[in-house]
């Protein structure tokens, strides 16, 4: 069953970030056409779909000038819809209110770089103070509005264990500062509104749970507000595509992905793949203008992919890039890190949990 799909609405963005691989972007740019989106929203409804719709895989969707409309006519079919956005545009393409009172399950705000150094990687002419302030006024309107979205997260890139070229968080004390101000936003003092939500022992508590398991966790939140959440996301490699500079990859048949079973992507273009890093569309397995989306999802190009997986291989050249190791001047290591006590451990409890599926 497919449980996530991604509708991109464009591939064109308005930053350049150093950590996404829209940089290696090869495929065509452009914009999805509104019937070919409400056909896959109106597919999706009589496949009884309970999954998500998120209108992105490459690309920032408020772009999109139908967006609202290709937004309203998702959440009417019912469909649980998803926004990823940097909010680049808020409220110049679209209100604060609009976005945040018009039925979004879950809305993704991709802040990333929470200071100004950091934010010299995004790659826009917009200074940092300008960028903030658009983020607190969100926050604002969240405070003294009443709002529909179930959900809102706040996304920020740490790199801690991590050998990309960029740095965004490397110290603990900027989580906590960052996360302070953003509270304090929501909640600021004097003000006589209630702050036990969220109070600084709580945040020291879950900065601690962070530097525990910060070389094996890929996303981290914490709460800072009735529905509100600070995410913290390692920075990825996009399948070993974005790496550094002098590090060559060598590609692996052998390896194992459920995306094959639970996502679909598909492209402004149309065209199809099962995985949301794959940036350039290199995993094909059909188009939407051509099939109906479940006779995609069950086509014999899919079913074959899903059986060479089930025996353990990759067949597709992006995803041997993906499960392939990275080498240096001759030496294998890994984009992240993990050493000490914990990786023995970590290591003897996959182990056991391979034997007790098998």
């Amino acid at each position: 069953m497919i449980s996530t799909v991604f509708l991109e609405l464009t591939n064109h963005c308005n930053m350049n970030c150093d950590f996404c691989a829209s940089r290696l972007m090869t495929r065509p740019r452009g914009y999805m056409p509104v019937k070919l989106a409400k056909s896959v929203i109106d597919q999706l409804k009589e496949m009884n779909f309970r999954g998500s719709l998120i209108t992105s895989l490459m690309g920032e969707p408020l772009l999109h000038q139908n967006f609202k409309e290709i937004i309203k006519y998702s959440i009417k079919s019912g469909i649980k819809t998803n926004v990823i956005t940097n909010f680049l545009l808020v409220p110049e393409r679209i209100q604060t209110k609009e976005l945040l009172t018009s039925g979004i399950d879950i809305l993704c705000l991709s802040y990333q770089t929470p200071d100004v150094t950091t934010f010299t990687s995004r790659g826009t002419k917009i200074s940092f103070e300008k960028y903030f302030n658009k983020l607190k006024e969100i926050l604002i309107f969240i405070r003294d509005n009443p709002i529909n979205t179930h959900r809102i997260e706040i996304h920020i890139l740490h790199t801690f264990y991590n050998f990309l070229n960029v740095e965004i968080i490397n110290d603990y004390s900027l989580i906590e500062s960052v996360v302070l101000e953003l509270f304090n936003i929501l909640y600021p003092r004097n003000s006589g509104m209630s702050r036990t939500v969220l109070d600084k022992k709580m945040i020291t508590r879950s900065i601690k749970k962070f530097k525990r398991g910060k070389q094996y966790l890929d996303t981290f939140e914490i709460k800072i507000g009735s529905g509100v959440y600070i995410v913290l996301k390692r920075a990825n490699t996009w399948a070993n595509y974005l790496i550094p500079k002098g590090c060559t990859v060598l590609p692996q048949e052998g390896g194992r992905c459920s995306f094959f079973y639970s996502t679909l992507g598909v492209l402004w273009d149309g065209r199809c793949t099962v995985c949301c890093q794959d940036f350039d569309g290199q995993i094909f397995v059909g188009n939407a203008n051509l099939s109906p989306i479940e006779n995609i999802w069950k086509s014999k190009r899919l079913i074959k992919i899903r059986e060479m997986e089930k025996k353990g291989l990759m067949v597709n050249k992006f995803c041997q890039a993906c499960k392939g190791k990275i080498e240096k001047n001759g030496h294998e290591f890994s984009i992240v890190k993990k050493h000490g006590w914990m990786n023995k451990f970590f290591q003897l409890a996959n182990r056991a949990k391979v034997k007790l599926i098998k």
